[in-house]
Parts: C-alpha cells; sequence; structure tokens
C-alpha cells in the first residue's frame, strides 16, 4: 500500500472510531433515560426535566453565538471569543439561579430544599454552557475524538450520577446536581492547550466588535429555536386535547432516535470539516457541505423508514392498544423527522458563513409557521391529522429552504487560498 494510501486509511479508520465513540455516548444517555425514570417519581422526574429544559435553553443560548465564531475566527481572536463566551456563560448560570431562587421567595418556599434547587439548576447551566463552548473549540481545532470522548464521558458520569442521586438525593436538586458533574466532567476533557506563540491579541472589545453579528443575531436565533423545537408538543395539549399531545409526544421521541444516535452524532465532525474549509479553502465549503448533506439523506431515508414501520407495527404491542394512534402521529410526521435527520447537523453552516440574520428570519419564519398551524387546529379549522401532516410538510419546506439559504452563503464565500498560512480575518470571512 503507496504511502498516500495508508494515510487515506488512518483517517478513515479514526473516523470511524470517532462515530462509533459519538453513538455509543447517545446509546448510553438514552438508555440513561430509561433507568432514570424507572428509578425515581413522576412528579420528580417531571419537575426535574422542566428545570433542565430550561438550563439546557439558557445554557445554549448564553455564549451568544461566539463560541460558533470562534470555529471560523482567526487564531487571535478565537481566544478572545471563547474567553468572551466563557465569562457570558457563568453570568447567565448565575442570573438563572438567582431568578429560580426569587421565584421561591415569591412563592413563599424558600428553605433547604429550594436553596439545593436553584444552585443546582445554576450549576447545570453552567456546565451545559461551557461543554457547549468548549467542544466547538475542539472542533475548530478538528480534535473529534476529544469532543467523542468528552460526549461518552459526560453521558456515563451523569446516568451513574443519577442513579446514586435516587439512593443519597432522590430529588430534582439530586438529578440536576448528577447532570452537572456529568457536563463538567466532559469540560474537563475538553481542556487544553492551545498554542498562542507568536500571535498578537487584539483588545477583547474591538473582537466583539468584529462579530457583533453572532451576539446580535445568532444569540436570539438560538433562543427562539429551542422555542420552536419545543412547541409541538406544548400547542398539542393545547390544540388537540391530553391524548393528542401524549401520542405527538411519545412520537417525537421515538421519531428522534435515528437522529439523537447517528445525526446528532456526525455534527461535530461534519460541522468541523465545513468551518475548516470555510477558514483555509472557501471554494471546498460548498462542495464538502453537499456531500454531507447527500450522505445524512439516505441515511435518514432508511432509519426514518424503519422507525416509522416498528412503531406502526409494535408499539401497539409493546405498550398497549391504547397507545396505537403513535403509528399514525410517527407516519404523519416522518417528512419532518427526514429533514430534521438531514439538515440539523449542518444547520450551523449557515452561521458559520456570517448568515446571522438570514438564520434569524429562518427561525422566526418557522416558528411563525408551526404556530399559525395549531392555531387553525385550535380554532377548529383543521383536524388532528391535518394538523400533523400541515406541520411536517411546512417543516420539510422549511429544512429545504434552509438548505438553499446555505447553499447560497457558501457559494458566495470570498476566495481564500489553501496555501495561506493565516486563516481569513473574521472581517473578509463574514461579509
Amino acid at each position: 500500500m503507496t504511502t498516500t494510501g495508508r494515510l487515506a486509511a488512518a483517517v478513515r479508520s479514526r473516523r470511524a472510531a470517532n462515530i462509533a465513540v459519538l453513538v455509543g455516548a447517545q446509546t448510553v444517555n438514552l438508555g440513561g433515560v430509561l433507568v432514570v425514570t424507572a428509578l425515581f417519581a413522576p412528579a420528580d422526574f417531571g419537575r426535574f426535566a422542566t428545570l433542565f429544559a430550561v438550563a439546557a435553553m439558557v445554557g445554549g443560548a448564553s455564549p451568544l453565538r461566539l463560541e460558533v465564531a470562534a470555529t471560523t475566527a482567526s487564531e487571535a481572536d478565537a481566544s478572545q471569543l471563547i474567553r468572551a463566551a466563557m465569562r457570558s456563560n457563568l453570568i447567565a448560570a448565575a442570573a438563572t439561579g438567582i431568578i429560580a431562587l426569587t421565584c421561591h421567595a415569591v412563592w413563599g418556599q424558600v428553605d433547604g430544599r429550594a436553596l439545593a434547587e436553584s444552585a443546582a439548576l445554576a450549576a447545570v447551566t453552567y456546565a451545559i454552557a461551557a461543554a457547549g463552548t468548549y467542544t466547538y473549540a475542539r472542533v475548530r481545532e478538528r480534535r473529534y475524538m476529544r469532543v467523542s470522548g468528552s460526549k461518552l464521558l459526560t453521558a456515563g458520569v451523569q446516568v451513574a450520577g443519577q442513579v446514586a442521586a435516587s439512593v443519597v438525593m432522590p430529588t430534582p436538586a439530586g438529578l440536576l446536581a448528577a447532570a452537572a458533574v456529568g457536563y463538567g466532567a466532559g469540560t474537563l476533557l475538553l481542556l487544553t492547550a492551545t498554542p498562542t506563540t507568536g500571535i498578537t491579541v487584539p483588545p477583547m472589545r474591538d473582537v466583539l466588535y468584529r462579530h457583533r453579528a453572532f451576539m446580535l443575531a445568532g444569540a436570539p436565533a438560538g433562543i427562539v429555536s429551542a422555542v420552536a423545537v419545543n412547541l409541538p408538543v406544548a400547542a398539542s395539549g393545547v390544540a388537540l386535547g391530553d391524548v393528542a399531545a401524549a401520542d405527538v409526544a411519545l412520537a417525537l421521541r421515538i421519531g428522534a432516535l435515528p437522529s439523537a444516535l447517528l445525526g446528532q452524532a456526525l455534527m461535530p465532525l461534519l460541522l468541523g470539516e465545513i468551518t475548516h474549509r470555510v477558514r483555509t479553502d472557501a471554494a471546498m465549503a460548498l462542495p464538502t457541505f453537499m456531500r454531507a448533506l447527500r450522505g445524512l439523506t439516505v441515511a435518514g431515508c432508511v432509519s426514518v423508514a424503519a422507525v416509522v414501520a416498528a412503531g406502526w407495527w409494535l408499539i401497539p404491542v409493546v405498550l398497549g392498544e391504547q397507545w396505537h394512534g403513535v403509528g399514525l402521529a410517527l407516519l404523519l410526521l416522518s417528512p419532518f423527522l427526514l429533514g430534521q435527520f438531514a439538515v440539523a447537523p449542518v444547520s450551523q453552516s449557515l452561521n458559520a458563513a456570517g448568515r446571522n440574520g438570514t438564520q434569524l428570519a429562518w427561525d422566526l419564519a418557522r416558528l411563525t409557521a408551526t404556530a399559525g398551524v395549531f392555531a387553525a387546529a385550535a380554532a377548529g379549522v383543521i383536524g388532528y391529522r391535518a394538523c400533523l401532516l400541515w406541520f411536517s410538510a411546512v417543516m420539510a419546506v422549511a429544512y429545504a429552504a434552509h438548505v438553499a439559504l446555505t447553499r447560497a452563503a457558501l457559494a458566495g464565500l470570498p476566495d481564500v487560498s489553501p496555501t495561506e498560512p493565516v486563516v481569513a480575518t473574521p472581517t473578509a470571512a463574514y461579509r
């Protein structure tokens, strides 16, 4: 075998190992959810899930998309952006804990349980934000195995901690604390020294000004996106009733399994390669994106079809005839599930291309369309089946529009020679 052949084989082997570890992390995470739900009372687990969703929403938005900006910034700017993101994370986490404690005080519930819950909420918010920030930092450096190992460690420590919490501290605060420890362990694995020798670090104010689009448009887009993702289940309960909401919630959880196990596992690798092209060889950014999208689409067609077919036949057998509506919901939602599988792992490419305003507009349009469909159902204009079918169709069109916008953005990037020793400056890459 030639030297080139051996190098290619080594690259394929490393990628396969990364994917295997990432899939393993998602499997541990999903299995852990089933174990934990069996160990805790429904009320306690429900409160934990609600508070954890708040932490995930705040923790995901608190870096102000500066961590995404770092993936295509110069070395000097990237270090400052990560530092600024971590400061923002700390402020947001502290504010979340203070607000939670204030709410307890307003409700007259300030006691040891409230203090523990507020502190744990702040801790897990910061841990989630820090893990996300340093994940992007390592993706920028294409240290994919470090990212994979971090996610597996996070899942393993979190599940072990929550099982221990069922004995030591069987409360929502205990579950939150265990999640914080898990994400903290993963973050520690992501910490690594970034060489800065010979690099002049610019003032923080100048760096933030150059990348202000991420804070002004990218961060709001992240918040809007989080609301849009969680709206279908909540709106189903209001517009279609509790039984329909249960069917939709379970269908979305089951239908998201392929995305969670494979699509999201591949996201760091795919995004890392695309942003690397944006920095060093802009002409190859679009082909890299399209190659990833085609692979995801093919894999999505197979995996989503398998899940829908299995859900249609097995759910009534496994869970009882009262859950037969889940199979129908899966079938009606399949276009949405396919679009989510194929596009979500590479959706940050639009931000990486500097089109933060476009991303925000797309997120707002998606949220408006989702609300419109369920509002029509609430008004009695459309029924249950039509509502899910319209929602699925609208989301499929939205994902197709996102792909078209991303293709245009990547095609319009200024040319960067791959032989240049310094990557493109942010002012050029985000023009």
